[in-house]
C-alpha cells in the first residue's frame, strides 16, 4: 500500500501551489445576501479582480488539482428555499469552478452539505 501524507500550506496565489499538492482547499464563495446566487470571494489584496481567482482555480484543475471552495458561513448563510434556488446555486457554484464560458468544461462538481 502506497503511504500518504497530509501537509498543510498557506499561500497566496493559487497558482503558486506546489505540484505536490493534489488537494487544494480555499475560502471562500459567498452568496447574495441570504440568497442562493454564488460569488468568489477571495481576498482583494490578494485577488483585487474575483475573476483572476476564477481563472487560478481552473488552472489548477486543468492540472488535474481538486480544489474545494468553503461557501457561506455565520455571516453569509445559503439559502435554498425553492427548486428554482437549488438550479441558482448549481449553476453559480459551477461557474465559479468550471467557468460559465468554457463549453468544453473539465473537471466536476460535487456539491454536498
Amino acid at each position: 500500500m502506497k503511504s500518504r501524507s497530509i501537509s498543510i500550506l498557506c499561500l497566496a496565489v493559487l497558482v503558486e501551489t506546489p505540484t505536490a499538492f493534489d488537494v487544494i482547499g480555499v475560502a471562500f464563495a459567498t452568496p447574495s445576501p441570504y440568497g442562493s446566487t454564488m460569488s468568489p470571494a477571495p481576498d482583494p489584496t490578494i485577488y483585487p479582480n474575483a475573476g483572476d481567482f476564477v481563472t487560478d482555480v481552473q488552472t489548477l484543475q486543468a492540472d488535474g488539482k481538486a480544489v474545494l471552495i468553503s461557501i457561506g458561513g455565520a455571516a453569509d448563510p445559503v439559502v435554498v428555499d425553492a427548486p428554482a434556488d437549488v438550479a441558482t446555486f448549481v449553476s453559480s457554484t459551477t461557474e465559479i469552478l468550471l467557468g460559465a464560458a468554457n463549453n468544453e468544461r473539465r473537471g466536476h462538481v460535487v456539491i454536498s452539505r
